[in-house]
């Protein structure tokens, strides 16, 4: 599987400047190139046409980055204890956002036209900001070696290099207390000169 060699971070952030791109040129064409002579005008031909395939490559980057990814995250993002429930929430709001973009985009289309593909050329970029800084890498991880990156406070730009206790040589539990026994070292070294 593609994730399993490239990474999650590496996914959702190249998919996600992907999809900016293709969003920003989609939303850059509407604005400028569709209508030449002003909305009551015949559109562009070309225009129209360069849209449809700026639609078509965004399409391809979020079925093949954020749409299957998103759930991989989910799924090893939460402890066995909440994990069905973290899933069904988070499912339940994928589907909520869902039915209100669709409901309101409409609307907002007809009140902003396509500077409405700026709007969500913002949401990408926080979206690309959100796992750049808040989302650690998890590829080969157990869910306990995850909950460890956790635990350890792990940046999440420097997660792809973090290597879990048990394949360091240590057990969980001196990982814990290895930076909290500071001063035993401490002690150590000054006996030992």
């Amino acid at each position: 599987m593609v994730v399993d060699k490239i990474g999650r971070r590496k996914c959702l952030l190249f998919g996600a400047a992907r999809m900016m791109a293709c969003m920003v040129i989609f939303a850059s064409i509407g604005v400028k190139c569709l209508y030449p002579h002003g909305q009551d005008g015949p559109s562009s031909k070309g225009a129209g046409n360069a849209m449809i395939v700026f639609t078509c490559f965004y399409i391809f980057c979020f079925a093949t980055t954020w749409a299957p990814v998103a759930y991989i995250v989910v799924a090893e993002s939460f402890p066995s204890k909440v994990k069905s429930r973290a899933m069904s929430i988070s499912t339940a709001c994928n589907w909520l956002w869902q039915f209100l973009i669709g409901f309101f985009t409409p609307f907002i289309t007809g009140s902003i036209h396509f500077y409405y593909g700026y709007v969500f050329v913002g949401c990408l970029v926080a979206m690309f900001l959100y796992v750049f800084f808040f989302l650690p890498e998890t590829i080969g991880l157990s869910l306990e070696e995850i909950q460890l990156l956790y635990e350890e406070g792990i940046k999440p730009w420097k997660s792809a290099s973090w290597v879990p206790p048990s394949r360091r040589g240590i057990s969980s539990e001196e990982s814990k207390t290895e930076k909290k026994d500071w001063k035993k070292f401490l002690k150590f070294s000054k006996n030992s000169d």
